[in-house]
């Protein structure tokens, strides 16, 4: 039993099924996941946008969450969309 269906609970369910365990999501969320932090931020991982405030490991989990989204993405049937083209700073912490 999995509970809450945001990011965290979806790919853990998805890898316990993958192993053969049957899985219950419980969450008060809708199907799609619309209340969820990833489907509000859009599940945006962008170490060097975040390396501008946070501290230098936030930037270096960031930089391997990366690489763990791409080899997960690699294993769905279907063709995800997950552009890697960088992000634009509108207002960097260094102009205040």
């Amino acid at each position: 039993m999995i509970i809450g269906s945001g990011l965290i609970g979806r790919l853990t369910s998805w890898r316990l099924i993958q192993t053969g365990h049957a899985v219950t999501i419980l969450s008060s969320d809708d199907k799609a996941g619309t209340d969820s932090a990833g489907f509000i931020a859009a599940s945006m991982i962008a170490p060097f946008t975040e390396a501008v405030t946070a501290d230098r490991s936030i930037r270096d989990l960031g930089i391997q969450s990366q690489a763990l989204w791409d080899k997960w993405l690699a294993e769905f049937e279907k063709p995800i969309f997950n552009p890697q083209s960088g992000t634009l700073v509108v207002a960097h912490e260094g102009d205040k």
